[in-house]
């Protein structure tokens, strides 16, 4: 599986150099972004088009709140299932 991420990656990086990226459908396979996607508006530095840009920083507090989030979730019934098995 990782294979044939990484090569549908090298491959659009390939089209991309050689100037076939729109030519055969990637343009619109890779470059939807969805409705709903909220950025910041830039040039992009590899193409000199604007684009939306969603921080890393913010990804990456996104990533770690819901990282908490799951961890509290997971710990509660395995507490729950400790304090019930330490009452029997």
């Amino acid at each position: 599986v990782l294979f044939l991420r990484f090569w549908r990656r090298r491959e659009a990086k390939l089209a991309y150099q050689w100037g076939t990226f729109s030519a055969n459908g990637y343009s619109r396979r890779f470059f939807n972004v969805r409705k709903e996607f909220r950025g910041i508006r830039r040039i992009s530095p590899v193409t000199g088009r604007m684009e939306t840009y969603y921080p890393k920083f913010k990804r990456t507090c996104h990533f770690l709140v819901s990282a908490v989030v799951t961890l509290i979730l997971q710990l509660f019934p395995f507490a729950v299932m400790i304090i019930s098995l330490n009452l029997q």
